[in-house]
């Protein structure tokens, strides 16, 4: 990591939380993950999905590439297992995407 490069921790810090986030709920039941608990977004899966929905919108915005995801609540994934595996690949991305940028972007 060049010194300076904030873009470049913050992705970092980013992949680090989520590994973290995932490892919890990853130890939760997957009727319990989930489970409809009254949120916006209604579970802790349906969360999940929609977080990784706005990282890839914005990477979108960022960088042009579509994702030809057009539905904010739509459930990318339904399989924990491969919402983790996009959720992981996602963040490489980021991370890949944040070594390129100058500080002055």
């Amino acid at each position: 990591m060049q010194p300076g490069n904030s873009y470049e921790l913050m992705a970092r810090y980013n992949q680090w939380m989520n590994e973290k986030l995932y490892a919890v709920c990853e130890e939760i039941p997957d009727h319990e993950r989930k489970k409809d608990l009254g949120a916006f977004f209604k579970s802790i899966h349906g969360t999940l999905n929609h977080i990784l929905y706005g990282d890839k919108a914005w990477m979108e915005r960022f960088t042009g590439n579509p994702i030809n995801i057009r539905v904010i609540d739509e459930e990318l994934y339904d399989d924990f297992d491969k919402l983790k595996e996009e959720r992981f690949s996602t963040d490489r991305q980021i991370l890949d995407w944040s070594r390129k940028l100058s500080q002055n972007w």
